[in-house]
């Protein structure tokens, strides 16, 4: 199931456009109150303050009423207000229909002008939004309808450019995941036939330049660069770099001080993540407190070398996170890495197969996914 879902997310994310680099719509001659207004309320939307965020989107709304920008924020808004596990029912009922409200305003807009690049880009995005949304339900029948939707309307102009500064992010992700998806997972490599080249270290570059230049698509950009470099390239000191910039930017939102607990652990700081571990574990959110089980359990394994405490909270940390949705499969995975290192310490190689095998089934960073491939070919 895990193949299935990274395929498709790779499928996807060829297609996926930042619907915050539709700022190109609002043009760098609109007035300093109205771009500023934008930012400032995705701040605050980063900064879980989403009450502030709706204020700031309802002022796009009145001021460019017939526009889908409104409509899509507020889906963005929604959607972040979810994370991180995404186990509000009625909250994604409404993410969908905020992104079918994108799509229908969208294409009336397009009947005045057929082939205007920024409803055409609008309707691309919520697709592929609603794409994404599906393929972590597990809804892969209907994530790949929406991606054929999204891909359809790609193929009329809309591709990630660096002809707009906000579109540096865009284009760096597909440079990047164009080549890193292949690498990871085999199968995606016939599709690469239908699109352009990509180019990993390009990806990074744009990318960081995104977080250096943008407006809008900054802190997406960083955002993505913290979870690159600590899943993919095993680069926990850039990760920590970017996962300390967005806590410093939005101390109320505790994803990214989770990140920069984890880059911590991996580079042997443990006191200092100690402290942000405590934080996490005193938190009313199911998933921080599993995603603090989980570090202490790390702590226990590496730092105090106490196997006995590692294991029981690495359990904990599963109990915590079973029958949740998305981030929460990614702590399963990290666990169930823990618990076979721990099997392999107690020499007891059949456990630590069998917790491998079960991480596999969730794991995202390659540098875990590799520990556990070479130790079951080894055994």
């Amino acid at each position: 199931m895990f193949h299935k879902k990274r395929l498709l997310f790779f499928y996807l994310i060829l297609l996926w456009v930042h619907p915050f680099s539709t700022a190109q719509i609002f043009q760098y001659n609109e007035k300093t109150e109205t771009i500023e207004s934008i930012r400032s309320s995705i701040d605050k939307l980063y900064n879980q303050d989403f009450a502030g965020a709706t204020r700031g989107f309802q002022f796009i709304k009145n001021k460019f009423p017939e526009n889908p920008a409104y409509w899509l924020a507020m889906g963005i808004s929604l959607y972040w207000k979810m994370m991180p596990d995404q186990d509000d029912s009625e909250g994604i009922l409404l993410f969908h229909n905020f992104m079918d409200t994108v799509i229908y305003k969208a294409k009336l807009n397009l009947q005045k002008e057929p082939n205007d690049i920024e409803n055409l880009f609008y309707i691309t995005a919520a697709h592929g939004f609603k794409a994404g949304k599906y393929s972590e339900e597990n809804q892969l029948f209907l994530a790949v309808k929406q991606a054929e939707r999204a891909y359809f309307y790609l193929k009329k102009g809309i591709f990630p450019s660096t002809r707009n500064i906000e579109f540096l992010f865009p284009s760096g992700l597909y440079n990047y995941f164009a080549v890193k998806f292949p690498e990871i997972q085999p199968l995606a490599k016939p599709l690469m036939i239908f699109f352009p080249d990509g180019d990993k270290y390009k990806g990074i570059s744009e990318i960081k330049l995104a977080t250096e230049n943008a407006l809008f698509t900054r802190a997406e950009a960083e955002v993505y660069l913290m979870r690159i470099f600590l899943r993919n390239e095993n680069n926990p000191a850039e990760a920590l770099h970017y996962a300390r910039i967005l806590t410093a930017r939005y101390p109320r939102n505790l994803y990214f001080a989770s990140y920069c607990s984890e880059a911590l652990l991996y580079l042997q700081r443990f006191k200092e993540a100690q402290q942000i571990i405590n934080k996490l574990m005193k938190d009313d959110k199911p998933y921080y407190k599993a995603i603090g089980l989980l570090q202490a359990g790390y702590l226990a394994e590496k730092g105090t070398r106490n196997l006995s405490v590692a294991k029981n909270n690495y359990l904990n940390a599963i109990s915590a996170s079973k029958g949740r949705r998305t981030e929460s499969k990614r702590i399963m995975g990290l666990a169930y890495s823990g618990l076979a290192r721990c099997a392999i310490s107690d020499n007891q190689p059949k456990k630590a197969r069998e917790f491998y095998k079960k991480a596999l089934d969730y794991l995202d960073y390659d540098h875990f996914r590799i520990e556990a491939i070479l130790f079951l070919k080894g055994t």
